[in-house]
């Protein structure tokens, strides 16, 4: 029998992300099967989805308050839903289109109770690549992405979950399969100066002054620059055979095991580097 999975993001005022994650998620389980979360939005752009809106108050930013509520809303829906699965709406998840057919396909067969992804930063490289598109594939105009250890995120979940804030960790076992996820925060340098001058202005409640969410344009902007300058590898296959991304993964789950009680600071407290850029492969491109 068919599996019925569910997606679910959470969202303020993201008139430009918003579209693209409702037409990727949507088509993948159908607009009903998504949930948007609209936490107080006044530009508009939750008025005609397709999608089931979720409308709750307007409040200042609070990571943990933010998780503990999607963890319950999550879990209440496989009550109706074999698979759930958050991202943030800046987040696409991607299964290796040499093992699944689409995001579909690898939910109705994947085997662990809860998955985590192997997390990507989408650059945008300045001078190299041109004004964004909606009409044309995101991967075939920003095609070089950094391995991110805070996005390798238990997003795909089986069974009723409970996440960090973040969602970077959760309270179950971490078991990575051929999942990837694609993070878009940095993919438009135009889109996300606008993003940035949104959450800036916004009242949080947790979290230091130095939140890159509330850098100043030009710290930002430098950012990208010099991450844009970083050495670029040509070759990486994605594969089960990438020694570059095997590394990362494997000091994940090294992490993890001999700390326990702080697992979920495994992307703050290591000393793997990720200063290279990757070419996404050719079978990505028309994915998202």
């Amino acid at each position: 029998m068919l599996k019925k999975v569910a997606a679910v993001t959470m969202v303020y005022n993201e008139p430009t992300i918003l579209p693209l994650w409702a037409k990727y998620y949507s088509g993948n389980f159908g607009a009903t099967s998504c949930y948007v979360v609209d936490h107080g939005s006044t530009d508009g752009s939750t008025a005609d989805l397709d999608e089931n809106v979720l409308r709750i108050p307007r409040s200042p930013m609070n990571d943990p308050k933010r998780a503990e509520f999607l963890s319950q809303f999550c879990s209440s829906l496989l009550e109706w839903y074999d698979t759930v699965l958050y991202t943030d709406v800046d987040e696409f998840l991607v299964p290796d289109p040499a093992n699944y057919a689409s995001l579909m396909d690898f939910c109705q067969r994947s085997k662990h109770p809860v998955t985590t992804a192997i997390g990507f930063d989408v650059q945008h490289i300045p001078g190299l690549e041109g004004p964004f598109s909606a009409d044309i594939p995101v991967l075939r105009q920003r095609g070089w992405v950094r391995f991110s250890f805070a996005m390798c995120k238990p997003l795909v979940t089986m069974v009723p979950i409970k996440w960090t804030p973040g969602f970077h960790s959760s309270d179950h076992a971490t078991a990575f399969d051929r999942l990837f996820l694609f993070h878009l925060h940095n993919y438009d340098l135009d889109t996300a100066m606008r993003r940035l001058s949104k959450t800036r202005a916004m009242p949080w409640e947790d979290g230091s002054p130095d939140s890159h969410q509330r850098w100043p344009d030009e710290k930002y902007r430098d950012m990208i620059m010099a991450i844009s300058r970083l050495p670029r590898i040509e070759n990486a296959s994605f594969g089960p055979d990438d020694a570059y991304i095997n590394r990362h993964i494997q000091w994940i789950v090294d992490f993890v095991a001999a700390n326990p009680r702080k697992r979920e600071l495994f992307y703050i407290h290591n000393d793997n580097p990720c200063n290279e850029l990757l070419r996404v492969p050719e079978r990505f491109l028309d994915l998202i």
